[in-house]
């Protein structure tokens, strides 16, 4: 590839090396020119980009706040240094280097312009009509931005889905990355402490639930004084973080540890037991990834960015934004169980190694920029950054394909639950959370199979006593599986892809055999329809991933018409995780009969 001209664009000039540095040195290692631009001289930044042999242009640009005149001028300043230093790629990040950025390229005649959406903090919250104002006026900003630009780069499928709810950018131009990345050389697991220390790293803004962290902290006190709980970061001048009284008075009482700011951050995580990050939003949270690679378990809340790094009962607890009986439920979980500590620690290091590796983002982030040719979209560490109108062609093949079988079949799904009900009971449907597209659990729907019998002392009978011919007949002919054509209408699934497996299979799976979830899991599948019951655990998860690295529309059609072949030849292609099928134990695949439903 012929070496470009790539400028990064930055708000605030640490985060070039504190967050951006592995994507500049791969840049780099390409043989490609960066330049870094942000606010400010930042003469320890300077000296750090050019020691990797990247240089620095300072500009003067305010890292928040809205005015008319001043931002007019910042944007003029932004097309003059840019036709001075006349790049090939721009590529920015944070509010303003993304809106103000972009719209700068487009008049200096940047040929290829990215935006990378890292977190959007209070941009499109509040009700108030201040915040409703300036929620449209910074949405007309960035969909006049994104329009010009040839892609918009996501850390989550939240922000990205707000963006595409809103109309601020066409689905085709979007792709999402797994965050920033973590350099596992750098962060390395260590042994859990046995004493309960509860660590929590962020600026000191209330959105990062600094507030709802030591209201908890104060009442496990109460009962559990020997718990510890420690606080990092920096304070902050923003109207909304906590004041340096609010903090004294914090230290004073004894409810937590206030470690300051820290330049490295490895030896708090080292002497954490658990780490906690209650935000209220985020793009992907370097802390808890860090913390993850450390191998701690994490109690984080379910707000976008936050949810996907976290598997709920596997690497972590997730609890509802602003709720502090929630969050003292998950720290006392933590006191009282203390093995979970390990175990969720030790299953936090598995995810990480397998979705968030440095190397691995890299690859999405040149990959998203064109820096990487179409055959490594099928490479190991491109991870999920295939190309955008691949995602919205198999988005529309799916909504179509489920949408029309629907219809079709309303009629005969009413019957087939009439009748599941009169032989098997209530409830009709089997739910059971599943791992979805990048892991992110959802509620899989079935025609239930098996009835409730239960033995005297109250015990669920084993499955082959509570598998009636009935249900025997529902599986030989795959017609338990129509339900999920709801999860494919909803976006959960696919028609076609790897089946979904249980969620507490995810830390068991190889870095290769973890790319089966870069995709929606499917109904029906390329292992499903090449001898599926007759193959090992490894054939399956080799068939699936070239699955991944292999898929087309058309293949999609082989597949469901094949499909269809075996049913009526009642085949077995039934869903993968079922009674017939092994309990996958990792490598080996080889392990006792799994007793499901």
């Amino acid at each position: 590839m012929i070496p470009k001209r790539i400028v990064v664009m930055a708000g605030y000039a640490p985060s070039l090396v504190n967050f951006r540095g592995p994507l500049i040195r791969a840049l780099l290692a390409q043989g490609h020119q960066v330049i870094a631009v942000a606010p400010g001289e930042a003469p320890e930044v300077q000296a750090q980009l050019s020691e990797w042999g990247a240089h620095y242009q300072p500009i003067t640009l305010e890292r928040t706040g809205l005015s008319l005149r001043k931002d007019m001028g910042d944007i003029w300043q932004l097309v003059k240094v840019l036709r001075n230093l006349q790049p090939d790629i721009l590529l920015s990040y944070t509010i303003k280097p993304v809106v103000y950025g972009l719209l700068a390229a487009r008049l200096a005649g940047v040929p290829e312009r990215y935006a990378l959406i890292t977190g959007l903090g209070y941009t499109f919250q509040g009700t108030s009509l201040k915040r409703r104002l300036l929620s449209r006026g910074v949405g007309i900003l960035y969909q006049a931005a994104l329009n010009g630009a040839q892609r918009a780069i996501f850390q989550n499928e939240d922000d990205r889905d707000l963006f595409v709810r809103r109309g601020l950018v066409d689905v085709e131009k979007t792709v999402v990355v797994n965050g920033s990345g973590v350099d596992l050389r750098h962060y390395k697991p260590t042994s859990v402490p046995p004493q309960p220390v509860f660590l929590l790293i962020a600026r000191l803004l209330r959105e990062k639930g600094i507030g709802e962290y030591v209201e908890a902290a104060r009442q496990i006190r109460t009962h559990y004084p020997q718990v510890r709980f420690q606080l990092a970061g920096p304070l902050d001048s923003n109207p909304a973080a906590i004041h340096q009284e609010e903090l004294n008075d914090w230290v004073r009482q004894g409810i937590v540890e206030y470690l300051g700011e820290l330049k490295d951050v490895r030896p708090a995580l080292a002497a954490c037991s658990v780490y906690v990050l209650p935000s209220y939003r985020e793009g992907t949270p370097r802390t808890v990834l860090e913390a993850m690679a450390t191998g701690r378990a994490i109690i984080t809340t379910d707000a976008p960015g936050c949810r996907g790094t976290v598997q709920e009962g596997v690497n972590g607890l997730k609890v509802p934004v602003q709720n502090v009986p929630e969050l003292v439920s998950a720290i006392q979980t933590f006191i009282r169980f203390p093995e979970q500590r390990q175990t969720m620690g030790q299953a936090s290091l598995e995810l990480v190694r397998n979705l968030y590796s440095v190397e691995l983002v890299n690859q999405q982030m040149l990959t998203a920029l064109g820096l990487l040719g179409p055959e490594h979209l099928g490479n190991p560490k491109t991870g999920s950054a295939v190309t955008p109108m691949r995602i919205f062609e198999k988005r529309l093949f799916d909504l179509g394909v489920s949408t029309g079988a629907l219809l079709i079949l309303a009629l005969p799904l009413g019957l087939l639950a009439l009748l599941v009900r009169f032989n098997l009971g209530s409830p009709v449907l089997f739910k059971q959370v599943r791992p979805g597209l990048h892991g992110q659990p959802f509620l899989m729907l079935k025609f239930r199979t098996m009835t409730d019998q239960r033995s005297p002392d109250g015990e669920l009978l084993p499955d082959h006593l509570r598998l009636t011919s009935f249900g025997k007949f529902l599986r030989a002919t795959s017609l338990d599986e129509l339900p999920e054509l709801l999860n494919v209408l909803w976006g959960d699934m696919s028609l076609v892809g790897p089946r979904p497996l249980l969620m507490e299979y995810l830390p068991l799976y190889s870095s290769r055999q973890a790319r089966r979830h870069e995709v929606r899991p499917g109904i029906t599948g390329w292992a499903q329809v090449n001898g599926r019951n007759a193959l090992s655990w490894e054939e399956k998860f080799n068939l699936d991933v070239w699955y991944v690295e292999n898929r087309t529309l058309a293949l999609d059609w082989k597949i469901l018409l094949l499909t269809v072949q075996k049913v009526f030849k009642r085949e077995g292609i039934s869903a993968q995780g079922e009674a017939t099928m092994p309990r996958f134990t990792g490598a080996s695949g080889r392990a006792r009969q799994k007793k499901g439903i």
